[in-house]
């Protein structure tokens, strides 16, 4: 929780220090990243119980 509490503690600092029309952009920047990396942990966690599943 610390790492994610960080991230966030980061995230506004960079939108605080952005001009009038980036924070959005980076909001949606933000926001599409984290569903990449959640849908690619979520792939890699799948394939890796398959496997862990074959060697049974």
């Amino acid at each position: 929780m610390t790492q994610d509490h960080s991230a966030l503690l980061a995230q506004l600092d960079a939108l605080t220090a952005a001009d009038s029309g980036a924070p959005l952009a980076e909001l949606i920047r933000a926001g599409l990243q984290a569903l990449i990396e959640a849908e690619a942990s979520e792939k890699i966690g799948a394939a890796a119980m398959s496997v862990e599943l074959a060697r049974c």
